[in-house]
């Protein structure tokens, strides 16, 4: 093999191995946010300042964003360890994400497809699980104004 080969070779492989530990972790990710949803769902939204710590989803074209007003704070320590979204239609977990208190911010970007109903969730380390309002994804985004305050 001539040596730009190998090296395309190496990367290959690098990406192949990065890329199956990536879905791992993704997996893993999934069940530790079904197990918080399973633990805490007689509590969501109960404990806590709700506008620290609710979700805020905005949908532009197939893409939702989703953000939480919560300080990260590395001294306390208290943050939000894990943002996910839910297609509520099926119940399938759209994209998840953890942090540790030294991220700056809480937030997820996950694509969505229009006419599915879909709720975001938070998990701060010492106020539990926090919810959004579920929300259906409109038909047409082009404006991309969708808010999960607006009601179903």
């Amino acid at each position: 093999m001539t040596r730009p080969m190998l090296r395309i070779a190496l990367l290959l492989s690098v990406l192949i191995m990065s890329s199956g530990q990536a879905a791992r972790d993704r997996h893993e990710l999934q069940e530790i946010v079904r197990q918080l949803v399973s633990e805490h769902a007689g509590t969501i939204n109960s404990k806590g300042d709700a506008t620290k710590h609710t979700p805020i989803v905005h949908i532009a074209y197939d893409r939702a964003r989703v953000t939480i007003p919560h300080e990260m704070n590395p001294t306390k320590p208290h943050w939000i360890q894990y943002v996910w979204a839910v297609n509520m239609d099926d119940n399938r977990i759209l994209g998840v994400s953890a942090f540790d208190a030294s991220d700056r911010t809480a937030r997820l970007s996950a694509e969505v497809r229009a006419g599915t109903t879909i709720r975001a969730y938070a998990y701060c380390n010492e106020h539990g699980l926090w919810a959004s309002k579920p929300m259906k994804v409109p038909i047409a985004t082009a404006t991309g104004d969708g808010d999960a305050n607006d009601e179903l």
